[in-house]
């Protein structure tokens, strides 16, 4: 009942403020949080949650409400504080104010656009973009063993830009392997830096994940609407080199009969309408 009251206040106000602070407790429209949790209740996980460039909150808070315990790292202040406000609201987890790269670093600029909290980021890739706060950078393998974290079973990945690097500082082979993880691409952000699609499957695929793509068409407008193209198993060429979308990697030995019907049902409605 709490759940439904809060969605229908989520779509309801008009304050953006309020609408930024209420948005993980409300339903959003679908989109590949929603593939990721059904994928994760299909093999049949339980246990740790890591989200880099976790934002207001919206693609963690599915996993706090089954039990999980969730690690988020947020660099933008304006983000972590609505963090910080929803704590009442959904179960205790821990809030890392690093970024996340292939390298510690100590005091690195941070990009920030007023108008957009979507695209904080250590890459400035937005005509919006200026330079925040600095910011401490650490990498997976350090603040992982920092917070104790013995295993990972989910790992997003959201860094605008910066997927690539923030997953080479984690060791695919090692204890903390993910059996689940999702990367976000963008070919509109490779000419100010950022990585290519090809670039970001080869790392999963060398560590012996089979991946999936989740390809959308490309950007007019960072903050804007967008519309979903394709979910395709890789090897994929993408219809356009400027799209953007996710890949999620899923470890070789789960079968396919757990994997397959959750992709149907959720290319099946996103073709439907979801986005």
């Amino acid at each position: 009942m709490r759940t439904l009251l809060i969605g229908t206040v989520v779509g309801s106000v008009n304050r953006t403020w309020l609408r930024r602070l209420l948005a993980p407790l409300g339903k959003a429209k679908l989109n590949e949080t929603d593939l990721l949790v059904s994928l994760a209740e299909a093999m049949r996980l339980q246990g740790v949650m890591i989200d880099v460039g976790a934002r207001y909150g919206t693609s963690l808070a599915p996993f706090l409400r089954r039990g999980w315990q969730v690690f988020a790292f947020e660099p933008d202040p304006a983000n972590r504080r609505v963090l910080r406000w929803l704590r009442p609201w959904l179960p205790a987890f821990e809030v890392d104010a690093r970024a996340c790269s292939d390298e510690p670093a100590e005091g690195v600029t941070f990009f920030v656009n007023s108008g957009h909290s979507a695209v904080s980021s250590l890459l400035s890739f937005d005509e919006g973009h200026q330079p925040g706060q600095t910011v401490d950078v650490t990498t997976l393998d350090l603040a992982l063993s920092e917070h104790g974290v013995e295993s990972v079973d989910v790992l997003k990945i959201d860094a605008e830009g910066y997927d690539l690097h923030v997953l080479r500082g984690l060791d695919l082979q090692g204890p903390l392997r993910p059996k689940l993880i999702m990367c976000e691409f963008d070919g509109g952000k490779v000419a100010n830096g950022g990585h290519e699609f090809r670039e970001l499957v080869s790392v999963m695929t060398d560590a012996g994940y089979r991946v999936i793509v989740s390809e959308w068409y490309p950007i007019d407008k960072y903050g804007g609407s967008h519309k979903w193209r394709a979910l395709e198993w890789y090897p994929h060429e993408l219809a356009d080199p400027l799209s953007h979308g996710n890949v999620i990697a899923i470890a070789r030995d789960v079968p396919a009969e757990v994997v397959e019907p959750v992709l149907a049902d959720w290319s099946g409605a996103m073709a439907r309408g979801g986005e």
